[in-house]
């Protein structure tokens, strides 16, 4: 089987998010990602869908 992960990002306080966005950058989610441990948690997340379309070929090129 095909494993899939899934990051989300959370501030830590319930008005935080407007901060987040402002700091969070590539350089700061990998250095959190790397730093993840496994740990057992319970989260409830309501039904939702993405759609979302991009076209790479411009970014890899670069």
């Amino acid at each position: 089987g095909r494993k899939i992960a899934m990051y989300i990002v959370l501030p830590r306080t319930k008005d935080g998010l407007v901060n987040l966005m402002k700091d969070i950058n590539s350089y700061i989610l990998t250095r959190h990602v790397w730093a993840m441990q496994k740990l057992p948690v319970e989260v409830k997340l309501p039904k939702f869908k993405i759609d979302f379309t991009s076209y790479l070929e411009p970014v890899l090129r670069e």
